[in-house]
């Protein structure tokens, strides 16, 4: 009775292993082949958002936490990164007083107004998004 049991705990362990090489290898064919299709006007299924969401709230919370942004904040400071958000962010992200540029309206997800979603986010995430 033992060595059947031993038999049966080797099967069901090899077909777990089996199971999970599998997954793997079609894991790796998907990511090499590309055969995902990322593309930013095309929405994604619910697994795959929560993923890309889960994925980058944990990135943040990680990066940001030995973050220290600046006690005193200038004007010049706060000048020099309106400049680089008009030229790099606000096209898709909007600001105050501005919309989105028309093209970024088809994107997936649709990129938040940033001037309501920092209200989510610890001064040290900002600093570190930024």
């Amino acid at each position: 009775m033992d060595e059947e049991r031993k038999r049966a705990s080797i099967a069901v362990t090899a077909g777990v292993l089996g199971t999970l090489a599998l997954l793997a290898g079609i894991g790796l064919v998907v990511v090499y082949g590309g055969l995902y299709n990322i593309a930013a006007t095309e929405d994604h299924t619910s697994v795959t958002r929560w993923a890309f969401e889960t994925t980058f709230q944990n990135s943040i919370e990680r990066r940001a936490a030995d973050i220290a942004p600046p006690e005193n904040v200038t004007p010049q400071m706060i000048a020099a990164g309106a400049e680089h958000y008009k030229a790099m962010c606000q096209h898709c992200h909007a600001g105050p007083g501005v919309e989105r540029s028309e093209w970024a309206g088809g994107m997936r997800p649709r990129p938040p107004h940033l001037t309501e979603a920092a209200a989510e986010w610890n001064i040290e995430e900002v600093f570190w998004l930024a």
